[in-house]
């Protein structure tokens, strides 16, 4: 089975879907029955392109030609005058990678300035036959890659609804709804939850709900309880945390809807019962789109000498700031999963989350949530968790637990059987 992977998201922050696209090719590449395709019509320098597999894959990669038909001809092209990037994996990519053996063609990668009009007009197509292939994208519509995949069965993964359902939250130049008229003529549809699928169908009546695949997120096995008191003391001297200092962490980009701003003002109605315990409040994650929202934190920020924004926190120290936090804080107004939840989940620590959108779906029913519109709920349950250690434990364990009912193997075997089901649809189809 070939698939034409969509890699734009890895031109982007790793944040949340940057993740969950990257464990995904990982797992993927691991099934001697898949052969992986990424492309990409997001222009980027060559040698940055090469970077961004190498560290998905942690391996280098070497490039190779890769052969295509241009009017039913196979033919050779060369790599660098087109714009589409593509690279191709091997199924036996795995195994020359744990061997150690110098990878030649196991591994082909493209770069290519694609030229739409001159592509169009020679009829360009990747040279995918009926029932042996699909494109599937973790992130976005097509694009520039769309007359490159016509007649190719498309899969795409769903989210949120936040542009549609909370357009406050967004800026005004979000094209959303391109992303809706894209959904509706895609073979298959992947929701990370249910309450993103019932999302979905409410605001289109135009997808079949036959359609959707729930399948949910997990979060990578890099997140996990971690002890090690010198890469605790390097990391937070790294992010300028007192080394003495215990800490409440809150990890997401700074913009309304992760409410940021509220978990201050609870924080403040709390602090000086706290005084004694040395706890700061630290906030993890870039800026946002939002200027007066990025205002008004900084401000509360700046005006509490408890309260730190640490800005964008590398992959692989989030981990280690979960584990070392007293406990973490994500109360969203709205999520399509979750996936900060269910990482500090993983790493043993307790998270203040909500009680609205597809949050129940990660935290289950054994956990409190909060409304996220009010301060005074947050407050209380920051106060209890710092009065109670037992109680903390005992959520602790409870969040660990249901940390394992999530896994990465599940998301790819539920994905491949959802791409398998689509193709053996296309061969029935098709007679």
């Amino acid at each position: 089975m070939k698939i034409l992977f969509n890699s734009d998201i890895f031109h982007c922050p790793p944040t949340g879907i940057h993740r969950y696209a990257r464990e995904l090719v990982k797992k993927l590449s691991q099934d001697p029955d898949i052969t992986l395709m990424f492309i990409s019509g997001v222009a980027q320098d060559q040698n940055r392109i090469y970077e961004l597999l190498d560290e998905i894959f942690e391996e280098e990669i070497a490039n190779e030609p890769v052969r295509y038909k241009l009017n039913g001809e196979s033919t050779d092209i060369d790599p660098w005058h087109y714009t589409g990037k593509l690279y191709r994996t091997h199924r036996d990519y795995v195994r020359f990678r744990k061997t150690g053996a110098k990878l030649k063609r196991e591994v082909y990668r493209l770069l290519a300035k694609l030229e739409t009009k001159r592509n169009q007009g020679r009829d360009f197509r990747f040279a995918i036959e009926p029932g042996e292939g699909l494109y599937f994208s973790p992130f976005s519509h097509p694009g520039k890659q769309e007359d490159a995949i016509r007649g190719i069965p498309r899969a795409e993964v769903v989210y949120d609804m936040t542009p549609i359902l909370h357009p406050e939250f967004l800026s005004k130049e979000h094209r959303f709804k391109e992303y809706i008229e894209n959904y509706e003529v895609c073979d298959l549809l992947f929701s990370i939850s249910e309450n993103t699928k019932h999302d979905l169908l409410k605001v289109s009546d135009k997808v079949d709900p036959e359609k959707i695949r729930v399948v949910p997120l997990a979060a990578s096995e890099r997140f996990r309880p971690i002890d090690d008191e010198e890469l605790m003391r390097k990391t937070k001297e790294k992010y300028k945390i007192p080394a003495d200092a215990r800490y409440i962490i809150c990890v997401a980009t700074i913009l309304p809807h992760k409410n940021q701003n509220r978990v201050i003002e609870a924080w403040q109605k709390i602090k000086a019962k706290h005084a004694d315990k040395n706890i700061r409040l630290v906030f993890g994650g870039g800026k946002g789109w939002d200027e007066p929202y990025m205002k008004a934190f900084n401000s509360l920020c700046d005006a509490d000498d408890t309260v730190e924004h640490l800005g964008f926190v590398d992959d692989e120290d989030l981990p280690v700031l979960y584990a070392g936090s007293e406990f973490t804080a994500y109360p969203s107004f709205y999520e399509g999963f979750g996936l900060p939840i269910l990482e500090a989940f993983r790493c043993g620590k307790f998270c203040i989350t909500s009680n609205n959108s597809s949050i129940p779906e990660v935290t289950g029913d054994e956990v409190p949530l909060i409304n996220p519109e009010s301060v005074d709920e947050i407050a209380a349950l920051m106060d209890r968790l710092l009065n109670e250690p037992a109680y903390l434990k005992s959520l602790e364990a409870k969040a660990l637990e249901r940390a394992k009912l999530f896994s990465w193997d599940r998301v790819a075997q539920d994905t491949i059987d959802g791409f398998k089901n689509l193709l053996e649809a296309k061969k029935r189809e098709a007679g």
